[in-house]
C-alpha cells in the first residue's frame, strides 16, 4: 500500500476540475473498465485502497507509484511507462491492463487477479498449489491477499459510485 506523500505535485496535464477525489477520476476508471472488462468500481477500489485516490503517492518500500500504485515491473508487463505513472490516465490505464493481464494469462477469475495485484500471480499460484514459496516475504502476502486484500477491495467497491 502507498504511503501518502507531503505534498502534491500534480503532473502539467492534471486539471482539478476534471480529476480529484470528488469523483473527478471516474470517467477514467469507467473508461478503462469497459475497454478492459473490469468492473470501474473495483478499479476505484484499488486506487483507493492503494493511494488514497493521490496521484503522486509513493510506497516507501517498493518501487510502486501513482493512484494504482504500479510497480516498474507491472508497467513494463503491460506495455506502459512506469515514469508517467503520476498522470491519472496512465495509472488508472496501466492498473486496469494489469489485472486484465492476470486473467487473461493465468486464467484467474476477477478475485485471483486481485490478489495477484496485490501479490504476484506467482505468490498467488504457488500457494494455492501449496507448494513451498521461495521467498519469506510470500507466505504473508499471500495469506493477505487472499484474507484481507482482495475481501477489501470487493467489499468496498460494492459501496462506490462511479
Amino acid at each position: 500500500a502507498a504511503v501518502i506523500g507531503e505534498q502534491m505535485n500534480f503532473p502539467a496535464n492534471y486539471e482539478a476540475k476534471n480529476f480529484g477525489v470528488d469523483g473527478g477520476f471516474d470517467r477514467l476508471f469507467n473508461k478503462y473498465g469497459q475497454i478492459y472488462g473490469i468492473d470501474p468500481r473495483i478499479l476505484k477500489s484499488i486506487a483507493v485502497q492503494e493511494s488514497s485516490l493521490n496521484p503522486n503517492a509513493k510506497a516507501l518500500t517498493s518501487s510502486a507509484t501513482g493512484l494504482m500504485q504500479i510497480t516498474k515491473a507491472a508497467a513494463q508487463d503491460v506495455g506502459e511507462s512506469w515514469d508517467n505513472q503520476r498522470d491519472p490516465e496512465t495509472a488508472i490505464r496501466s492498473g486496469a491492463k494489469y489485472l486484465r493481464l492476470q486473467m487473461d494469462t493465468w486464467g484467474f477469475t476477477l478475485e485471483k487477479a486481485i490478489q495477484a495485484y496485490y501479490a504476484g500471480a506467482g505468490t498467488i499460484i504457488t500457494g494455492d498449489n501449496g507448494e513451498l514459496f521461495k521467498a519469506p516475504w510470500q507466505a504473508g502476502a499471500y495469506i493477505f491477499a487472499k484474507n484481507s486484500y482482495q475481501p477489501k477491495i470487493i467489499k468496498r467497491a460494492q459501496t462506490l459510485t462511479v
